[in-house]
């Protein structure tokens, strides 16, 4: 980011009317590209200071989703064999109920 003196410097140029991209190329077309790139960095700085705090707070709650995470399969573990055999006894059943309901002679 950039200093608080700096920025403190260059907080006045952002509302002074005589230090518009417009005005100042009528003087000079590479003091305008200075000038948009000031302006920008004044935006810029702006924009990094909101979005410094929320980062910071994301990668908190991805710590916190990736430990949760890690529990969940950590005890998920041991239940996921046993739905295994479950959907095998269930699958079972539904045959031996197919068969069943099957005639036993050709009609």
């Amino acid at each position: 980011n950039i200093p608080v003196a700096v920025m403190n410097k260059l907080l006045p140029l952002e509302t002074d009317p005589a230090f518009e991209p417009d005005v100042i190329k009528k003087a000079s077309v590479a003091a305008c590209g200075i000038c948009k790139w000031v302006r920008a960095m004044i935006v810029y700085d702006r924009i990094a200071k909101m979005v410094g705090p929320k980062k910071a707070a994301l990668q908190e709650a991805e710590e916190k989703l990736a430990k949760a995470m890690a529990e969940l399969q950590e005890k998920k573990g041991p239940v996921a064999g046993g739905e295994g055999q479950g959907r095998q006894a269930t699958a079972a059943i539904g045959r031996g109920k197919e068969e069943k309901s099957r005639p036993s002679k050709p009609i």
